[in-house]
C-alpha cells in the first residue's frame, strides 16, 4: 500500500502554493483542515483574478484524478487556456507518486 499521508500532504502543499482557497475532504467526503488526511481537494481555478471554475483533485490508492467541467475554458482568452493546460502540466506529474 502506497503511502497516501505523506502524498496527500505533498499534494496539498504543492496545490496550496498556487491557490489560497483549497478545501479539503476526507475519503468520505467530509470537510476536514488536516492535509495528511485529505482524499479530495477543492479550489477555484483563477486566471489574472477571475474564475475560470472548479477543480476537483481526488486521491486514492490507485490514482490521481483531476475533475473539471471540459468547457472551462471554452470562449476564454488563449493566455487562459495556456494557465490551465500549463496546469494540468504542472499536477499530473503527482500522479507518478500514486
Amino acid at each position: 500500500m502506497k503511502d497516501l499521508t505523506t502524498i496527500s500532504t505533498d499534494l496539498f502543499n504543492k496545490v496550496r502554493s498556487r491557490f489560497s482557497n483549497v478545501k479539503l475532504g476526507d475519503q468520505a467526503g467530509v470537510v476536514i483542515t488536516d492535509p495528511a488526511t485529505a482524499r479530495f481537494f477543492d479550489l477555484d481555478f483563477t486566471h489574472e483574478g477571475a474564475s475560470l471554475g472548479h477543480v476537483n483533485i481526488k486521491l486514492d490508492n490507485d490514482s490521481l484524478t483531476v475533475i473539471y467541467n471540459e468547457s472551462m475554458v471554452e470562449g476564454q482568452h488563449v493566455d487562459a487556456k495556456k494557465h490551465w493546460y500549463d496546469f494540468l502540466t504542472w499536477i499530473l506529474p503527482s500522479r507518478a507518486l500514486v
